[in-house]
């Protein structure tokens, strides 16, 4: 006949490391009082906190997609106002200039 065994699972939840325990347990009646009597199985996890490597600082991953999720952002607004910009110099009869043109202009003059 196959005994069950009663176990208990540990989990330690630290800043660079997770740690796992299975611990077997007597057969006391209440759980809370009941002690251990084998380790079943113990493992240590370690990771990186979540710190970039790359980094000079203790700066985390969230915070540099912060960053570049920002500044894409910035960017992506100001094509947006600019264009806006143009559609709306164009709608009141001002001509866009291109400024490649005016420099090419600025410079044969020179000349």
């Amino acid at each position: 006949m196959n005994q069950q065994r009663r176990y208990r699972v540990g989990i330690d939840v630290g800043l660079y490391s997770v740690g796992l325990a299975a611990i077997a347990i007597d057969d006391n009646e209440h759980v809370e009082e009941a002690l251990p009597t084998e380790l079943l199985s113990v493992m240590s996890v370690i990771h990186d906190g979540a710190i970039d490597p790359d980094s000079k600082f203790a700066d985390s991953r969230k915070l540099k997609a912060g960053v570049a999720r920002r500044t894409r952002r910035l960017r992506k607004q100001e094509r947006f106002r600019l264009k806006s910009l143009d559609e709306l110099l164009v709608s009141l009869d001002y001509p866009i200039v291109d400024p490649d043109d005016m420099k090419r202009r600025a410079e044969t003059s020179l000349h």
